[in-house]
């Protein structure tokens, strides 16, 4: 079971996972309507007392791009790892170089 089918069930797990958390991470910006603390309510309160509106949600958004942009690197970082030995990398090479 550890040696066969863990390691396909991984292989097939993580695509919707990264998926998953990308969405997630995205929720929780809509989750600051239901008065919870996240950062695009903070940035609202900076707003609020700084002004500059622009600045702070253009860092905000750079915030936001830089945890997405990790996470998918994270994602497809274990998938290579976890596809290492089977072909699949090589072969989905071969066929976007032809």
């Amino acid at each position: 079971m550890r040696y066969i089918v863990l390691p396909q069930a991984i292989l097939a797990m993580l695509p919707p996972l990264g998926n998953l958390l990308v969405d997630l991470l995205k929720a929780t910006s809509l989750v600051s309507l239901i008065t919870l603390s996240d950062l695009t309510f903070e940035g609202k309160i900076l707003q609020g007392t700084l002004g500059h509106p622009l600045e702070i949600f253009a860092l905000v958004l750079v915030i936001y791009f830089v945890l997405n942009f990790g996470l998918t690197r994270l994602v497809r970082l274990l998938e290579r790892r976890v596809s290492y030995g089977q072909g699949i990398g090589r072969i989905a090479r071969e066929v976007t170089v032809t």
